[in-house]
């Protein structure tokens, strides 16, 4: 399963080419905060975790991230669908078969995971 190293790595990489060298993380958490639409953003330590792989973002977050940067939200989808699988009153947000969905395609080679992702996005919803 992925975790918060490899995002980390992802996320430095994304930020070298972009900004062609690995930004503070006062500069992150700024620029995030700037491409980020809802009114709570990030923290600087937040982004600083993130940086050193001490934690991953929400899914909110990842979504940020993914339209600031290019980064692909299923690199940590496993991580950020966990996150969200919490008791509630109406119960849990992911079912235990979707959480073994997402873990299958998350080591699956990236040419395979892209070829799904493809064809999830072109299947109508029943």
């Amino acid at each position: 399963m992925l975790n918060a190293e490899t995002f980390s790595y992802e996320l430095r990489e994304k930020l070298k080419i972009k900004y062609r060298r690995l930004p503070s993380a006062a500069f992150v958490a700024n620029q995030f905060n700037r491409h980020n639409e809802r009114e709570k953003g990030i923290s600087q330590e937040s982004a600083r975790r993130w940086l050193r792989g001490e934690s991953m973002p929400n899914h909110q977050n990842l979504q940020v991230l993914g339209l600031w940067l290019g980064l692909k939200v299923e690199i940590s989808f496993v991580k950020s669908v966990s996150n969200n699988f919490s008791a509630e009153a109406d119960g849990p947000l992911y079912s235990p078969q979707i959480l073994l969905i997402a873990e299958l395609i998350s080591k699956a080679a990236p040419q395979m995971r892209a070829q799904i992702w493809d064809l999830i996005r072109v299947c109508p919803i029943a």
